[in-house]
């Protein structure tokens, strides 16, 4: 029995791809991604509560919640830090806490908790702050710290 000859292989068809950007093209220039800081601190009235936002101004995450409490909030004061998703509040710091109603309340100290929470410009950041406290205001200080692409709006003319 003879063998028979081997064929070649069918010539494989793909389309034509359009050709692949540089790899300098994908990556974004060091120089504009940004660590911005957003500040929130208010004095709040005894037995109140208030709630303050700011919207994002990068595209990217959050990094860091920090929470300064003052000496005299004795566990009176409590607070939560989040973003606001469509139209949930969600909780980071600590998680969950409007669900649970367990909020962060400490004395004369500053804690620091990572975060590595995606965030988009413009995305509001909120924190709120309960005094429990019938004698006394008091002024926490929750600092956010983003790293991302600081997004400009474009005009309209």
């Amino acid at each position: 029995m003879s063998k028979l000859p081997k064929l070649p292989s069918p010539p494989v068809l793909t389309a034509p791809q359009p050709p692949s950007p540089p790899v300098e093209e994908l990556l974004v220039p060091e120089e504009q991604v940004k660590i911005r800081v957003i500040n929130f601190r208010q004095t709040v009235a005894r037995s109140t509560a208030v709630l303050l936002s700011q919207p994002s101004p990068v595209e990217g995450k959050i990094l860091e919640a920090t929470f300064h409490f003052p000496p005299g909030c004795v566990a009176l004061v409590d607070v939560a830090f989040g973003v606001l998703r469509g139209s949930r509040w969600e909780s980071i710091v600590p998680d969950k806490a409007l669900e649970t109603r367990n909020y962060l309340a400490l004395d004369d100290t500053t804690k620091s908790y990572p975060v590595d929470e995606p965030i988009e410009a413009g995305q509001l950041i909120w924190v709120y702050i309960r005094n429990r406290d019938g004698t006394f205001p008091h002024t926490p200080t929750i600092t956010a710290t983003l790293q991302g692409l600081v997004k400009v709006p474009k005009k309209e003319y």
